[in-house]
């Protein structure tokens, strides 16, 4: 996640729609990892106009390193993930959460069913786009393209420049919702993207329209 450059700004679950940052507030990180307040002893938190957060990619990396006791297992997941999956959740309580569907040979990060419709969401992380120490990225719609053809059933990418915020979580299911982007500097988000047809792909990525 180096890519993006320093935290900046806090993100608030109960607002998520005008709040774009990457600090954390304790108790919303204690409702993404489904853990007790207890159970975040171990993190160093950072009071910001008297509220105590923690950068995002802090809390990925203790999660990943198991110091956060009780947490949902990573599995292949990331924070940004589970983080989508509880603003899911206040959008739509009645809604369906499958993770790392299975589908041919590919593992989709959600299945949503709400009210009679499913579909899949793939969280893009910078790698998906750009250079990374996993190497360069493939075509970033090539598993959108092969579990739709196979299961008949829509599959959108979200790429990480994209707002994650309740009024994109409806855009997922109502056309008639215009979501949210959140573009801080493309210098930041689009300089390292190699493909020929970035321009292409970061306007079929934009799905809230």
């Amino acid at each position: 996640m180096a890519i993006l450059g320093k935290p900046q700004g806090i993100f608030d679950l109960n607002n998520s729609d005008i709040s774009v940052g990457s600090f954390l507030l304790r108790h919303d990180i204690c409702e993404i990892l489904q853990v007790s307040d207890a159970d975040l002893s171990s993190i160093k938190f950072k009071n910001i106009d008297g509220l105590q957060t923690a950068d995002e990619r802090t809390i990925q990396k203790a999660w990943y390193a198991g110091e956060i006791p009780n947490a949902i297992p990573p599995d292949k997941s990331s924070l940004d993930e589970l983080l989508l999956i509880a603003i899911i959740r206040r959008s739509y309580p009645n809604i369906t959460i499958e993770r790392q569907e299975k589908v041919k040979r590919f593992a989709l990060d959600l299945k949503l069913t709400l009210d009679g419709k499913t579909l899949f969401v793939e969280f893009d992380g910078p790698s998906h786009f750009a250079p990374s120490r996993y190497g360069n990225p493939k075509d970033p719609f090539r598993k959108k393209n092969t579990v739709e053809d196979t299961t008949g059933l829509e599959c959108v990418n979200w790429p990480y420049w994209i707002q994650r915020c309740s009024t994109n979580v409806k855009a997922l299911f109502d056309s008639s919702v215009r979501g949210l982007g959140a573009l801080w500097s493309t210098e930041v988000h689009f300089g390292m993207f190699i493909f020929d047809n970035s321009s292409d792909i970061i306007d079929t990525c934009y799905f809230p329209g």
